[in-house]
């Protein structure tokens, strides 16, 4: 088998029912949803893997099915975790990265026609859009040791939700926070997260974003938001508009 064009709606509602599954509580509904798509997931990449040992491409899942550490290669079952998790993590955050960096474009035109002249500032404006509506809201931690942040002890081994979106708007590191500025010097959000926990991909969507904004201003220098209602998605830690209605 082989993906194909008709497969981008499964696997949109895959990663969106699987997101749900990350963080507790997860009702009871969208436990059932998970768990199927999950289920579903799985059984489409280990078809896909069997059909890439037998007919090998230059793409990441052949790489994957070929490295090997010391003589040992990645079992059926580590395959799949890992095209599941890096499908998963690469799909469903670069989208909403899109989606809210085309809302907070089209709600501030003086900037979108900026870009729309000069595109060596797309990667400023994808930065920006990092900062000011970050498609993953917060991440779990686990203190290792016992310390002491901002005069809120924390004990070793207590669990933490850590809010990205509240360190992305901290006045004491971003002057002005709530104002959408690609010209913001020494931007640096928190977006992808940092140190051993850096995110993966964050070159590739950092890419991706650049390509999607760039290709639809110059295609459509007309865009527009056709509905200034957004209908967020129900999950609290991934962000991002339901739909988005415009016009060109």
């Amino acid at each position: 088998m082989a993906c194909e064009r008709t497969d981008r709606p499964r696997f949109s509602r895959w990663t969106e029912d699987i997101a749900f599954l990350l963080l507790p509580p997860v009702p009871p509904h969208r436990l059932e949803a998970g768990e199927a798509a999950a289920a579903e997931f799985m059984a489409y990449v280990r078809d896909l893997i069997e059909h890439r040992r037998a007919t090998p491409t230059d793409d990441l899942l052949s790489a994957l099915i070929a490295a090997e550490e010391h003589g040992d290669r990645l079992s059926i079952d580590e395959l799949i975790a890992n095209v599941v998790f890096l499908f998963s993590a690469g799909h469903q955050t670069t989208r909403d990265l899109v989606g809210n960096g085309l809302l907070a474009l089209l709600r501030h035109p003086d900037l979108k026609r900026r870009v729309a002249g000069d595109p060596s500032r797309l990667p400023a404006l994808v930065e920006e859009c990092l900062r000011y509506d970050p498609s993953v809201t917060a991440t779990p931690r686990r203190a290792q040791e016992e310390t002491t942040i901002a005069g809120t002890p924390i004990a070793a081994g207590d669990r933490l939700i850590l809010s990205i979106s509240g360190a992305n708007r901290d006045p004491a590191r971003f002057p002005d926070p709530d104002r959408f500025d690609i010209d913001r010097p020494n931007n640096e959000p928190l977006a992808f997260g940092g140190g051993i926990h850096y995110c993966l991909g964050a070159a590739l969507a950092r890419t991706e974003a650049q390509i999607v904004f760039g290709t639809l201003l110059r295609r459509y220098p007309n865009l527009e938001l056709a509905d200034q209602t957004v209908q967020w998605r129900e999950t609290w830690i991934f962000r991002g508009p339901v739909t988005l209605q415009v016009s060109l």
